[in-house]
């Protein structure tokens, strides 16, 4: 693996591997600490859903701040992930009806319906946060990477937006968040290294 150091827009705009290497624990933590909120009682729909932006902007603009201006990276992904849960809701209805020939008693139908379900919510989530990344970046590697990257954070996101005690796990609602957040990291990381034009 190589990763080439490269100015971005400007002064000031200056990113390495040395930046991005926190970009796979940020998104653990964040996820780890949205999937915890099922430990408290808290407002459920629209707090829940800005708080949950709130962590995950803040610490993965933190990383990027050299790249991004922060508040304007918090502000489009709770933005984002507003809108991501509209698109994942109605793409989850759409799939199902089209996968309902496999019966929705099948294991097969559940995971299908819900992972594209979720990589429509990341895909839509990119697009929104991708609104903050330099001009000289593209696009397309980034959306790929949140969208194959989101499914992965399904069993956090339903710790963190369901009551205490509703969801049972082997594991620890953190533990599955660090989990989560470990993959999603990853392949959303090399998504932003290609968006960037960093060589992986």
């Amino acid at each position: 693996m190589r990763i080439d150091a490269v100015s971005l827009s400007g002064p000031g705009h200056f990113i390495s591997m040395g930046a991005l290497a926190f970009w796979v624990p940020a998104c653990m933590v964040a996820v780890a600490a949205g999937a915890s909120l099922s430990y408290f009682t808290l407002g459920a729909g629209a707090p829940r859903l800005v708080l949950d932006g709130l962590i995950v902007g803040l610490l993965q603009g933190l990383v990027l701040r050299r790249l991004v201006r922060v508040r304007y990276w918090v502000s489009l992904t709770i933005i984002g992930m507003g809108l991501a849960v509209v698109a994942g809701v109605v793409t989850v209805v759409a799939a199902g009806l089209l996968l309902a020939p496999i019966g929705n008693d099948s294991q097969v139908y559940v995971v299908l319906t819900y992972s594209i379900g979720a990589a429509s919510a990341g895909l839509t989530a990119g697009l929104i946060q991708g609104g903050a990344l330099p001009p000289q970046r593209r696009l397309l590697p980034w959306l790929v990477g949140s969208a194959c990257g989101a499914p992965f954070l399904f069993p956090a996101v339903l710790f963190s937006w369901s009551p205490s005690g509703a969801v049972s796990a082997p594991l620890p609602a953190w533990i599955v968040g660090l989990l989560g957040g470990l993959v999603y990291g990853v392949i959303s990381g090399v998504g932003l290294l290609r968006a960037l034009r960093l060589q992986v």
